[in-house]
């Protein structure tokens, strides 16, 4: 599971950002969005869709904390930090529209 020094920002803002925010999330996104574009996928394996749509979910949320995290103890240029905010927003509003679409899809 995923461990505190990752949710403290213990593994600094680069490595956090590029390991964990991308390279390791970049399968759980490829996965979430080939089911959903592809509709019989979704139709014959909801269940597989559901169980990596929740995983992305959670595992998405949990690398946006520990970036906020990374940010805060970061002591390295200011510019960093910058530019990690308006990703980080992003981040949220994708969470919140996620969370809204999930939710109304499994209605």
């Amino acid at each position: 599971m995923l461990s505190k020094k990752l949710i403290k920002g213990g593994y600094g803002l680069s490595k956090t950002f590029w390991i964990f925010g991308f390279l390791i999330q970049l399968p759980f996104y490829a996965l979430v969005m080939t089911f959903s574009y592809a509709k019989v996928l979704v139709a014959s394996h909801l269940a597989l869709f559901l169980t990596i749509s929740i995983l992305y979910f959670v595992y998405s949320v949990v690398v946006t904390i520990a970036l906020f995290a990374a940010a805060r103890v970061y002591e390295g240029h200011k510019i960093w930090i910058i530019l990690l905010y308006p990703i980080l927003v992003l981040r949220i509003l994708g969470h919140v529209i996620n969370a809204v679409s999930f939710v109304s899809f499994i209605r």
